[in-house]
């Protein structure tokens, strides 16, 4: 008799076990010398005809959006750097730039601009004692015309090597590339070195240094244009340069084009 318990206990035994791997569902089994007692099945649960099952969906991830331009005051200019050539030294001159700094001069280019030197109230500085002197928020920079006397792909080149320098000094600045103004349609013509398709030239390889982020792209021609890709004559002053009262405009365009982190 017991010898047939213990049979019938080894077989139930068994058998549970081939259903445990065969039927997932099944909850916990206690198995006794008594028997299997406890054996819980799990159904699965049936949604009712035509209803969907809910899912929880996870919050969409937002991307960054690049910054915005926006108006600005005057005080914008508080801690900002200026570096040009005689568009700039104009725009000094005869724009209200506040309390900025300006490091310009005629004929400033980027394979000389290290090695100048530029009159300030203390006495005279090179662009490297100004960067080291003091952390700008803002740096604008507008060089370019003045190479188009050299290779292209040099001048192009040099341009690159001056951002990364001054990028170098100055890491948390802001940097606006100013596109270079067009000259008269006139002028574009009879000259062989300053022309307007030059001048776009080298303007589309400096818009395409700016990120959007940190180093941005500004063009003031649509100021000042023509309409045909020319600076309109109506506004210049000797073919190159605009008249000194539009340099005030051009002051009040830059301000509409603040970045504000």
């Amino acid at each position: 008799m017991k010898r047939i318990r213990y049979i019938v206990w080894f077989l139930a035994t068994l058998l549970i076990l081939l259903l445990a791997m065969l039927h997932p569902l099944l909850g916990s089994v206690q198995v006794t010398a008594d028997g299997v007692r406890g054996i819980e099945v799990m159904t699965p649960q049936v949604l009712p005809q035509g209803t969907a099952e809910i899912s929880q969906e996870l919050p969409a991830v937002q991307e960054p959006q690049p910054p915005q331009y926006t108006q600005v005051e005057e005080s914008y200019f508080q801690d900002a750097l200026f570096i040009g050539d005689s568009r700039t030294v104009g725009l000094s001159m005869h724009g209200d730039l506040g309390e900025a700094d300006v490091f310009a001069d005629e004929g400033l280019t980027v394979f000389r601009l290290f090695g100048a030197k530029v009159e300030f109230p203390e006495g005279k500085k090179t662009l490297e004692e100004l960067l080291t002197e003091k952390q700008y928020g803002k740096i604008y920079i507008m060089l370019g015309i003045n190479e188009l006397g050299y290779r292209m792909e040099r001048s192009v080149e040099k341009y690159k090597e001056m951002l990364d320098t001054i990028r170098g000094y100055q890491p948390k600045a802001l940097i606006f590339l100013q596109a270079n103004l067009h000259v008269t349609k006139d002028f574009s013509q009879k000259d062989q070195t300053f022309t307007n398709p030059k001048i776009d030239e080298i303007n589309t390889a400096i818009a395409q240094m700016a990120d959007g982020w940190t180093c941005f792209y500004l063009d003031a021609n649509e100021l000042f244009d023509d309409g045909e890709g020319n600076l309109d004559s109506n506004y210049a002053s000797d073919e190159l340069h605009i008249q000194v009262k539009y340099y005030p405009r051009w002051v009040q365009w830059l301000l509409g084009k603040g970045i504000l982190l």
